[in-house]
């Protein structure tokens, strides 16, 4: 059988050199036919020149023997014509035409005195050749002027000009076939000997490719066939050395930690190792002509549905995650890594699979989002300790100056003139019974209409400052109050979406936050569009804490600077159905180096900062569909923070 194979190879490799020589022979019969076809073009075009300049001569010479009337009456003239077609073959005719076409001599009998159809002579000064039919046949006519302005025409065939290429095609192709048997004849000699060696290679592949390592190809020539055959005895020699066993081999899968699985195309199970009947469950013989696709949870594993078409159509499949039932009907989350082997016509031969249990994987990662949830709820708490902060500074704000007005009020009633008003009263009660006497003529009760006057102005103007003290103290109530109420509004996580003004919520930020900005004397440029109902789809309690982070790390950085400290916090609509929040200080500025970490957990560059105020900030907007990300043009020259949420669209806006 093999033997066979090895002689169908060398056939072929012996009908290789058959195709070297035809295409030889090919490019051959093609160069030779070109070359061929351009020298007969170039001997047509010499040969067509020569007799056109042989028969303008004597177009010309006999012309100029026309120099006078008596020499056209004479026999002379047509005995020369004749004498001209007798001694060139290939002249037809050659005649003697007036000026208005009429044939005054010819050689063709019965010519003379008719006329040339369509004859017009045109007056040249030198001779030209025409081509004309003549009996059916192309011919050159030469036309010469004689000095009494007759035309001399001598009409002549270019047969002779074919019949000496034909000779010279016959000639060429007889060369030409002689040349290509001898190149033929060379070209098969030298290729036999070139496909040799190949064919010494292609029996030593199939024969060291059916086990025999021992083999060596005989080839000591010195050109590339040699260096191949050199190369390919060391490729033997080194292959024999790292050839490993069957048995190796078995022990090398069966130590294997992941589980492996081997189908056929009908996709059963034939083969598997050790860690598979231990991770699934099943003795090596239940196991063996199993369907792959009974031992998975899903219906879209790599040995059914859609997850077989995909690996069939990519033929890799990597880290897919899924659960395999075991033999005791346990699920278990695993990893899938699937390949397939085809044969050289396409068709599926075996499927590869690797299995990795991941329990252990799963429950790190339930671990980690538990310990996930806690940092959100401790950052949610920071925020919050934070806002609690601001509230704190803003409620002491206002008490102190609610306390001035306290005070000024508790002034005005101690230096109040209500004691003097009292007493000028207790002088009036103790002189009822002589007051008319006492008002006009004791001193004391003269004074009194003026001390009443004075004492009124007094009262009036210490009744508008209380007026306006009170007022003042009622508005620093009221602002306590809008605080607190702001407060007690964000002070517990809202674990919905909702429809949220993003103007109103900015604004009662920066109210948490107002202590701060006047604690640094921060100016704030405030840039909103023209519209006063921003709708966004968010959490309130994420955006107040994403927003005071933003503010907080904005006067943070302007907090030490000598130049003018300014915030600008402009709010923009993108035309993508989002909208953009543009936070912006003039402070310290972050490094580029720093700012490709500023979101990351555990990240700070504060010496009491724990590094998940900004890591919070990125996964609450994740997780509100929107996004955050901070640029800096370095150190010193600021920051800014931007905040892009999705807008409601105006058909799911709800009536307010």
């Amino acid at each position: 059988m093999e033997n066979s194979e090895n002689k169908t190879k060398i056939k072929k490799l012996i009908r290789f050199s058959y195709k070297i020589t035809i295409g030889i022979l090919i490019i051959l019969i093609l160069f030779i036919s070109f070359l061929t076809f351009i020298t007969i073009e170039r001997e047509r075009a010499l040969m067509n020149r020569d007799m056109n300049r042989e028969k303008t001569i004597i177009a010309e010479m006999t012309a100029r023997y026309i120099t006078s009337e008596d020499l056209l009456e004479s026999d002379v003239l047509k005995m020369n014509l004749m004498k001209i077609e007798a001694d060139n073959p290939e002249i037809y005719f050659c005649r003697i035409v007036k000026t208005n076409g009429e044939i005054y001599l010819s050689t063709l009998e019965g010519e003379k005195g008719k006329f040339i159809d369509n004859f017009s002579l045109m007056s040249f000064i030198k001779s030209k050749i025409i081509t004309q039919e003549y009996k059916g046949e192309q011919i050159n006519v030469v036309l010469a002027q004689s000095y009494l302005n007759y035309m001399v025409m001598i009409g002549y065939s270019l047969n002779t000009i074919q019949k000496a290429i034909n000779g010279m095609i016959v000639m060429n192709a007889s060369i030409s076939v002689i040349i290509i048997l001898v190149i033929v004849i060379l070209s098969f000699v030298i290729t036999t000997k070139m496909v040799q060696p190949v064919k010494e290679l292609t029996k030593g592949a199939a024969v060291i490719g059916n086990g025999n390592l021992d083999y060596r190809i005989n080839i000591y020539t010195r050109d590339e066939i040699g260096l191949l055959a050199e190369s390919f005895n060391k490729m033997t020699v080194a292959l024999k050395k790292t050839t490993v066993s069957k048995d190796y081999m078995d022990s090398v899968l069966n130590n294997m930690i992941d589980t492996l699985l081997v189908t056929g195309p009908e996709r059963r199970i034939s083969m598997i190792n050790k860690s598979a009947c231990k991770l699934l469950g099943y003795s090596q013989a239940d196991l063996l002509g199993m369907p792959g696709d009974r031992l998975f949870k899903t219906r879209n594993n790599p040995f059914n549905g859609s997850g077989f078409r995909e690996l069939l159509a990519a033929g890799v499949i990597r880290n897919r995650e899924d659960r395999i039932v075991t033999g005791q009907a346990r699920e278990i989350p695993v990893l899938i890594s699937a390949s397939v082997i085809q044969y050289t016509n396409g068709e599926l031969r075996n499927i590869i699979c690797v299995i990795k249990d991941i329990t252990e994987q799963k429950k790190s990662e339930e671990e980690l989002n538990a310990m996930h949830k806690k940092l959100l709820h401790s950052a949610h708490q920071a925020g919050m300790g934070e806002i609690a902060i601001g509230i704190l500074h803003n409620i002491g704000n206002i008490l102190t100056s609610a306390g001035v007005s306290a005070e000024t009020i508790a002034y005005s009633l101690k230096k109040s003139k209500i004691t003097g008003l009292l007493k000028a009263n207790e002088l009036i009660k103790n002189n009822k019974n002589n007051r008319e006497n006492f008002l006009l003529h004791d001193p004391k009760g003269k004074y009194l209409p003026d001390y009443y006057i004075k004492v009124g102005e007094m009262l009036g103007s210490e009744h508008e400052t209380l007026e306006y003290e009170i007022a003042f103290l009622l508005e620093k109530i009221t602002m306590i109050k809008n605080v607190i109420d702001t407060q007690q509004e964000y002070a517990f996580p809202h674990r919905y979406m909702e429809q949220i003004n993003l103007i109103s919520i900015i604004n009662d930020t920066l109210k948490i936050e107002a202590s701060h900005f006047k604690k640094h004397e921060i100016t704030i440029n405030i840039m909103y569009p023209p519209y006063d109902n921003i709708l966004i789809m968010a959490q309130k309690t994420k955006v107040v804490d994403i927003l005071v982070n933003c503010f907080k790390n904005a006067w943070e950085a302007m907090q030490n600077i000598e130049r003018q400290r300014e915030l600008c916090i402009k709010v923009v609509l993108n035309g993508d159905d989002t909208v953009a929040v543009h936070i912006s200080d003039n402070g310290n500025g972050i490094s580029d180096e720093n700012l490709k970490k500023i979101f990351t957990f555990g990240f700070t560059t504060k010496e009491d900062g724990y590094g998940f105020g900004l890591h919070s900030c990125a996964i609450f907007m994740s997780e509100m569909g929107g996004n955050i990300s901070a640029a800096s043009s370095g150190p010193g020259k600021g920051t800014t923070f931007t905040l892009v949420f999705p807008l409601v669209k105006e058909e799911m806006r709800s009536d307010e």
